[in-house]
C-alpha cells in the first residue's frame, strides 16, 4: 500500500474535483513512478471552505 498526502484547491463541484484528482494520481503512479497495478485511489476530503 502507498499512502500520499496531497493538498488541492478548486472551484466547482466536489465530486468532479475528487474524480479528476483520482485520475491524475493514478496516471502519475502509472506513467511517472511506474506502478502499473493501481487498483484504487481513495480521496478523503478534510476541509471544504
Amino acid at each position: 500500500d502507498v499512502y500520499l498526502t496531497l493538498s488541492a484547491q478548486g472551484q466547482g463541484e466536489i465530486p468532479r474535483l475528487i474524480d479528476e484528482l483520482q485520475t491524475v494520481v493514478k496516471n502519475y503512479l502509472n506513467n511517472t513512478v511506474g506502478i502499473e497495478n493501481v487498483r484504487e485511489v481513495k480521496v478523503k476530503v478534510a476541509k471544504i471552505l
